[in-house]
């Protein structure tokens, strides 16, 4: 018997969250997708129900966050964001808003896109915030929240990121080098990414922080 599960996407129309969209619409286990954020995500889909809102409004999230497990792929750049305190609103207010109303409303599991080399220790502004939401989100869900942590993300975002598509070459030119604990730094498709938020939300295990070549490893795994 198929379980009718509710997954609640934050972030549908970055590089990850795209797949995901669509690793999930392929997923019998779900019979509804609610996807929040400021504008549609372009997704016309029987399984899609889209929430329109600022992810500032906790009212709402409230109201609407009723489902089983959160995937939340919210991410920005300096450059998009123009501030760090913007950048902090979208990579550790927002994320920290959901869990507190997941927390509450007894979620079953928050699947988060983190990064390599996250941490709350380092002097680097980018990956100290996403340390930060790591440790935020740990205190308020404790062992229901997973951390995915890809290196340079492989794949067509809808956005232009100068300079991306020469990384993108570099990345799968050197990749095959890095090995032993260089291995986390290679390159990584999107869409392997959001198989692998898919299966960790409908596995069962300790292990809560995956790194980027382990994330690799998993799949290989489960398909195998």
């Amino acid at each position: 018997m198929k379980s009718q599960k509710t997954a609640l996407v934050f972030g549908a129309t970055g590089l990850v969250g795209t797949e995901l969209v669509k690793v999930l619409n392929k997923d019998d286990r779900y019979n509804e997708i609610k996807i929040f954020g400021r504008h549609s995500s372009g997704f016309a889909d029987g399984k899609v129900k889209e929430i329109i809102t600022e992810l500032s409004n906790k009212s709402l999230l409230v109201t609407e966050m009723t489902g089983d497990d959160i995937y939340c792929c919210l991410g920005t750049t300096i450059k998009k964001a123009r501030t760090k305190e913007a950048f902090r609103k979208v990579d550790l207010g927002f994320p920290k808003l959901i869990a507190e109303v997941a927390s509450a409303k007894n979620i079953s599991k928050m699947i988060v896109i983190s990064s390599i080399g996250a941490s709350s220790h380092t002097s680097n502004f980018y990956l100290k915030t996403k340390g930060e939401m790591e440790e935020a989100l740990n205190e308020i869900l404790k062992d229901k929240v997973y951390f995915l942590r890809p290196s340079f993300l492989l794949g067509n975002r809808s956005e232009s990121r100068p300079g991306e598509q020469a990384g993108k070459f570099l990345m799968k030119l050197v990749g095959p080098l890095f090995r032993g604990k260089m291995k986390k730094y290679r390159a990584i498709e999107a869409h392997s990414v959001a198989e692998a938020m898919v299966y960790i939300a409908n596995m069962s295990g300790e292990k809560h922080v995956f790194e980027s070549d382990e994330i690799v490893d998993l799949l290989k795994k489960h398909k195998a």
